[in-house]
């Protein structure tokens, strides 16, 4: 089955791996589609035509003449696909090498590595004071947990929730050990973006097309996700102003990067307005709003390098740069003195003031985190006072202890009556 690449405007690429030199023709193969539903594809360079060969993700290229791939991004087991290099055609039917195993690489000998693909009991939301102490964990595990969100009264927190082979929205409650469902959607709801008034939440989700859209869901899971904003480019959420007005959101153009814009709430008749915030050759993404809603704190990369910055919301004039080694993940504390951010995998806080204008003081480094690392998503939160920060931790299990990296040389010998 040849498509053309209109087919699947938007839909994200992952793991690109060149084929051999040797081969009739330039060619790449690739995964491409939603989150939880991947196909592995060929693509000729030269004449650009290409063609999807399996349901799966991080294919890779063997000498034996296979493309050996993952069940699915989050779906364990190997399989194996005849292949031509010749015609970068399929040869014969795809079989099954080994369950419960995911990461294939192939080296130019035949010798096959790949991992143990053990979920053990995934992650859990924890509390940790401005020490980085681990105080309590909070809600309940699930296999993967990202783009956390604390409630405004402090008494839940949102995230995108990955169970049973699916991105939904779920929300997990600080006081006692429960988590809810809050979107059902086979697609991806992601990145949760609360109201102010704690009522709504508003999350990204592909459950249209593979381009994400913006859609807005009562917290309590009545009525029916409404959507806000669906354009032809991918649209994100990032927060909602202090007065329910607005709510930035992120562009990501294929040409032009990543942008910011925002939704304003028309005067009459319902519904809102779509306005461009921030627009450069550069990329801009992760912003959040001061808790007075004048200034908005995002992340750059004009500089080469992540950097946060700070500007005044909605003109977008003016640009205080705050982190100086490089800044990911801004959030303001709920007073407004305080900007923290992400240095590689630590977490610091600014000392900042808004009036009359923008101005930053001194940075501590608060605590390094192995799971802070993160150029994109915000993988903590600020309690209301600023002494607390919820963070995502690996739930510790002696299965996932014994993960392990698996090496096989001759790969196709061991496993060759894997294609009768």
């Amino acid at each position: 089955m040849v498509e053309s690449e209109g087919t699947r405007k938007g839909a994200g690429i992952t793991s690109p791996h060149f084929l051999p030199s040797q081969a009739a023709a330039r060619g790449i193969i690739f995964d491409l589609g939603s989150r939880n539903d991947r196909d592995t594809v060929v693509k000729n360079l030269e004449t650009g035509e290409w063609e999807v060969l399996a349901d799966g993700a991080y294919p890779v290229y063997s000498p034996s003449g296979h493309i050996l791939y993952q069940t699915n991004r989050y779906q364990s087991g190997l399989w194996a696909l005849p292949f031509s290099i010749e015609t970068l055609k399929a040869t014969g039917e795809a079989f099954p090498i080994v369950e419960n195993v995911g990461g294939p690489s192939v080296g130019a000998d035949g010798t096959l590595v790949y991992l143990d693909f053990l979920r053990g009991e995934g992650q859990q939301l924890v509390w940790r004071d401005r020490g980085g102490k681990k105080l309590e964990v909070i809600g309940q595990p699930q296999e993967i947990i990202r783009f956390l969100a604390l409630s405004p009264d402090g008494g839940r927190v949102a995230v995108q929730g990955f169970e049973d082979d699916n991105d939904d929205i779920w929300v997990h409650e600080v006081a006692r050990p429960l988590k809810r469902r809050l979107t059902f959607h086979a697609e991806v709801d992601g990145q949760p973006v609360w109201s102010p008034s704690g009522k709504e939440i508003t999350f990204r989700s592909s459950r249209q097309r593979n381009d994400d859209d913006i859609y807005s869901r009562a917290a309590d899971g009545t009525g029916e996700p409404a959507l806000l904003a669906g354009a032809d480019l991918e649209e994100r959420p990032h927060d909602s102003s202090p007065d329910g007005n607005y709510l930035l959101y992120e562009v990501i153009d294929p040409e032009n990067g990543r942008d910011l814009w925002y939704l304003k709430r028309k005067e009459a008749g319902g519904g809102f307005d779509s306005v461009p915030f921030i627009q450069t050759p550069f990329n801009e993404y992760a912003a959040k709003f001061s808790p007075q809603g004048r200034f908005v704190a995002y992340v750059s990369d004009q500089s080469g390098q992540n950097q946060v910055y700070a500007r005044l919301f909605p003109e977008g004039e003016g640009q205080w740069q705050v982190s100086t080694q490089g800044g990911v993940q801004p959030r303001w504390s709920r007073d407004g003195k305080e900007l923290f951010y992400v240095e590689g995998d630590t977490l610091m806080a600014v000392e900042v003031s808004t009036s009359p204008s923008f101005t930053s003081g001194a940075t501590t480094r608060l605590f390094q985190h192995p799971n802070l690392r993160a150029p994109v998503e915000h993988r903590y939160d600020v309690s209301r006072d600023g002494q607390r920060f919820v963070l995502v931790e690996t739930v510790e299990s002696e299965e996932a202890k014994a993960s392990s990296i698996h090496v096989v040389e001759n790969w196709l010998a061991e496993f060759r009556d894997r294609q009768d």
